[in-house]
């Protein structure tokens, strides 16, 4: 039987905001306070939205097939969302409805009947934003311009020795083939069975690392496709893109938030206050406890990743923590 090709459709949503960073940047705290700006609908999870991208980036989905599932799915999500349907009410979820100052918005949603048409015709006014987070996307963010030319995206970074602590913490060393509850997709490289998809180039590796220098690495490759992506596109795509780092969300929030206000067009809310208050923004953040976490690295890392880590901390630190 000859292939099927996915035909273009008419989409619902033209103006996503993706939250996008390497897991453990902090962007779920990104998504709380976001909630915090007139206009913004309170963020979303939708993991098919950062598999499709990979999943095409190796060869597994035609390009047409990925940009279907994306507008598809963010359509989907945007559109329940706005009706009140499928709300996530889970307490310790940071991306539950309890966790927004807005809840009863959502909740009144889900007892209103829906004039679909009326609805429709108020989302192509752009009248709510969409949010999505995203967990290392912004190496595939080509196939998110074509499917979303008008897209927002944050990008936000946070100290590489913070995040590498965090993901040996986490367990990702291992649990990407190891844990069922992991829900990533993983491949069959070369040289190794189970591989996550950043991995698939150097699967020799990965199988003959420790946990620590698999996390060192894993976090060198993904930065390095970061910067690659960042440096090859155009000043246009360049435009809908606002870094963010990690360090200036807690520590000078206001600069972040006149950031993000002045990137999406939008105005703080009354609301804000209060979600800083429970999130304890601004706060300092400990140099003691970075330089703890990269000593007990140091104890457990081979000489060479460590090394390199320890190169990246500097880049990071000059190019990022100190603008």
């Amino acid at each position: 039987m000859k292939r099927a090709v996915v035909s273009d459709k008419k989409s619902l949503i033209s103006n996503p905001v993706f939250l996008n960073g390497i897991s453990r940047a902090g962007k779920f705290l990104l998504g709380k306070i976001m909630a915090g700006f007139n206009d913004v609908e309170y963020f979303q999870y939708i993991s098919i939205l950062e598999h499709a991208p990979f999943l095409e980036r190796l060869g597994c989905i035609d390009e047409k097939a990925a940009i279907s599932l994306l507008k598809v799915n963010v359509d989907e999500y945007a559109y329940n969302m706005f009706i009140g349907r499928n709300l996530n009410f889970r307490f310790d979820d940071a991306s539950s409805i309890n966790n927004s100052l807005d809840a009863n918005r959502y909740l009144k949603r889900s007892t209103t009947v829906i004039n679909s048409e009326k609805l429709v015709k108020d989302i192509k006014k752009k009248k709510r934003v969409p949010v999505f987070i995203l967990h290392e996307c912004l190496p595939n963010i080509r196939i998110f311009f074509k499917a979303f030319p008008d897209l927002k995206w944050i990008n936000l970074m946070r100290h590489p020795i913070d995040l590498i602590h965090s993901w040996y913490a986490r367990g990702w060393g291992h649990r990407f083939s190891d844990d069922p509850l992991s829900f990533v997709p993983v491949f069959k490289g070369r040289y190794a069975s189970y591989v996550p998809w950043f991995a698939y180039g150097w699967s020799k590796e990965f199988k003959k690392m420790s946990q620590i220098d698999r996390v060192i690495n894993s976090i060198l490759v993904l930065s390095k496709m970061d910067m690659d992506i960042m440096i090859s596109l155009s000043r246009t795509q360049k435009e809908h893109i606002l870094v963010v780092t990690y360090e200036d969300l807690v520590e000078r929030t206001d600069k972040a938030l006149k950031q993000i206000g002045s990137f999406l067009n939008i105005k703080i809310s009354p609301r804000m206050p209060k979600i800083l208050e429970r999130e304890n923004c601004p706060k300092e953040i400990p140099l003691k406890q970075r330089q703890t976490k990269i000593e007990k690295i140091r104890k457990i890392a081979s000489k060479k990743m460590f090394n390199n880590m320890m190169r990246l901390a500097e880049y990071y630190e000059e190019y990022f923590l100190n603008k």
